[in-house]
């Protein structure tokens, strides 16, 4: 399997775990949600169902995020290589393997670690059209463009 295949269909199982934790966690909040019965307080009540709503936005925006995410994955996997890096490139420096697209963080895949970074953070718009031997700088380290796929 290519090494950018490899790295996409290991971060869509990282994301896919994910997506079902969260998944899990909503559904447990929407069984508090609906056994949650209306005390003597009321005050106290409606705290809480606040809470359980504002945690309940939360984990809703976590879900959607993901599964965009997944849906860039899938067209990163379908794009053809290009020598410049652009969205969904997985690209090799001196300083380590990064994968232009979502901001998901660093993970490690075979003992090495990938950092997938968003086209638009500072250091993705850095990257953004350099090509193999291209060298840029980011906050005072020196950056090489060893392999684009």
């Amino acid at each position: 399997m290519e090494i950018k295949q490899k790295v996409i269909t290991h971060l869509i199982n990282l994301i896919e775990t994910q997506l079902e934790s969260v998944s899990a966690d909503l559904a447990a909040l929407q069984d508090a949600k609906e056994n949650d019965t209306k005390s003597s307080m009321g005050d106290k009540y409606e705290t809480s169902a606040e809470m359980l709503s504002a945690e309940q936005d939360k984990l809703t925006a976590q879900q959607v995020k993901l599964q965009q995410f997944l849906v860039q994955l899938s067209n990163f996997q379908s794009s053809k290589p290009t020598k410049a890096i652009k969205l969904g490139s997985l690209v090799q420096t001196n300083r380590g393997f990064f994968l232009i697209g979502i901001p998901f963080g660093q993970f490690k895949i075979d003992e090495q670690f990938v950092m997938a970074i968003s086209a638009a953070s500072p250091v993705g718009q850095l990257m953004l059209n350099k090509i193999q031997g291209e060298k840029f700088e980011f906050r005072g380290v020196g950056y090489e463009v060893v392999e684009v796929w």
